[in-house]
């Protein structure tokens, strides 16, 4: 029976071939759009989950105050606070740390006269593998820069670089104006990592091992050790530690808190300096600092907006679907007068309007994936993410699609199939059929609702980017340029 049903539906839908391109074009447009912010929203949710040990990695920061009130924020720990956990907090597994330096970094592959300018290279310790996600394509797939003067790159920057030489135990020149002194230093290349994922907030092009800067920086091992900012020369690197007990984590601040403060004292400066530790899954929304190196922190809100405007953008579909169904509903009110008269009852008829809104649910939400598929390249342009077709068919992403299918077809076939369904078979057939006033009504109802929301979303587009477009062109903003 429920093959039956199914072929019936497909033969319905092919008879009304206007009706259902319609109505599945409709469809399908606004599952693209909601799947879009559903990605997006993902994509910003799953933020540096992809780390080795994403949960118990934690960053250090701190906040110094300054006398006259103002305050700073800054992504960076004293070198060497690090060690000095792992060293007395039972619990602290792998740690590591690295620096960059502003102005463009120039790598250059002497043997095709090949120079990239750069601001997206690290001076790395060679633990960073272990806590930070780079995943090897080729070279040591372990410690890849256990060398001093190593040096891993992207597969982008190897193109750019290497061209389709192969870039493994190649030699580059490395050159920066403060941290190599203006100075070439020679680096063997011993890996190629994937290009990282636009949700990992350190995405850099190339790391080198910081130990190849002993040259230009006296004492670098102990600054990188032990230094702790205790002293005139110290150095401050991005610094991160892994904590298998949460519970440690207020003790350790105090600790911290307490050393801060003995240094202070013993070095009479007028500041107070407050450490701060963040997980490394929560920097992204942290809204007290900006731990990125290319300021994309967002605000946990913006979520919850997008994933409401993309509930709406579902419902005002379906109600479109919603009000087309029962407007071509009266074309079939014969055929359900006959079938009941032929002993169908509500049920079955019911059972065979749902069955038709899910094929077209499916038609919608295939032909929702192929625009998905077509305009995601316009879509990373728009948002700056590197959304791939692995991103749309991941195991979350295809039960979210699910889950909109069965709440669509829910939304948009249940009252169309029940309003169908409950046609009187005496009336249909003495052609006296018309449209009740609770139905009249009720469609009515969901007319005005599809158009206070388009409303909504439009008058909320409108005043978002104008905003947008103010911050970009505000004499304030060009004052700080």
């Amino acid at each position: 029976m429920f093959t039956n049903y199914l072929l019936l539906a497909f033969r319905n839908i092919a008879k009304q071939r206007s009706y259902t391109i319609v109505n599945t074009l409709g469809l399908a447009i606004g599952l693209a759009a909601a799947l879009f912010i559903l990605l997006y929203v993902r994509d910003e949710l799953t933020f540096d989950t992809m780390h080795p040990a994403a949960n118990e990695t934690y960053r250090m920061g701190y906040v110094v105050s300054f006398p006259n009130g103002e305050k700073q924020a800054a992504p960076y720990a004293p070198a060497g606070w690090d060690n000095y956990l792992q060293a007395n907090f039972p619990g602290i597994g792998g740690i590591t740390s690295y620096t960059s330096w502003g102005m463009p970094t120039s790598v250059q592959y002497a043997a095709k006269d090949r120079i990239v300018l750069t601001e997206e290279l690290i001076w790395a310790e060679s633990t960073i593998t272990d806590l930070i996600y780079l995943p090897v394509l080729k070279g040591a797939t372990q410690k890849p820069l256990k060398d001093i003067n190593s040096i891993i790159l992207t597969a982008s920057a190897a193109k750019e670089l290497f061209g389709d030489d192969d870039p493994l135990n190649q030699t580059v020149t490395v050159m920066h104006t403060w941290a190599t002194q203006g100075k070439k230093v020679e680096m063997m290349v011993t890996g190629v990592i994937e290009d990282l994922p636009s949700n990992s907030h350190i995405r850099p092009r190339f790391v080198a091992n910081i130990l190849a800067l002993k040259p230009f920086m006296p004492d670098l091992e102990n600054l990188l050790n032990t230094s702790m900012a205790d002293g005139n020369n110290n150095l401050f690197t991005q610094s991160y530690f892994v904590c298998n007990d949460p519970t440690r984590i207020p003790l350790i601040m105090d600790d911290m808190q307490k050393k801060v403060d003995a240094l202070i004292a013993k070095n009479k400066w007028d500041v107070k300096f407050k450490p701060v530790i963040k997980k490394i899954t929560d920097v992204h929304f942290d809204s007290e600092m900006d731990w990125t190196i290319d300021h994309k922190t967002a605000d946990i809100k913006y979520m919850y907006v997008f994933i409401t405007i993309a509930m709406l953008i579902l419902v005002v579909a379906c109600i479109n679907y919603v009000n087309l169904s029962t407007a071509k509903s009266a074309g079939r009110a014969r055929e359900i007068g006959l079938r009941k008269t032929f002993g169908g009852v509500r049920a079955e008829l019911f059972l065979q309007f749902m069955l038709e809104s899910f094929v077209l649910v499916i038609m919608a939400a295939l032909v929702a994936i192929l625009l998905v598929l077509l305009l995601t390249p316009q879509f990373n342009q728009l948002t700056g993410k590197t959304f791939t077709f692995h991103h749309g068919f991941n195991p979350t992403m295809l039960l979210i699609l699910l889950g909109v299918i069965v709440v669509g077809t829910i939304l948009a076939g249940s009252y169309p199939a029940l309003f169908v369904s409950g046609f009187q078979p005496a009336t249909v057939l003495k052609g006296k059929f018309a449209f009740r006033k609770g139905s009249v009504f009720f469609r009515q109802f969901l007319t005005a609702t599809q158009f206070v929301v388009a409303v909504m979303l439009l008058a909320g587009t409108v005043i978002i980017v104008r905003q947008m477009d103010l911050m970009r062109n505000s004499k304030l903003n060009e004052a700080g340029k």
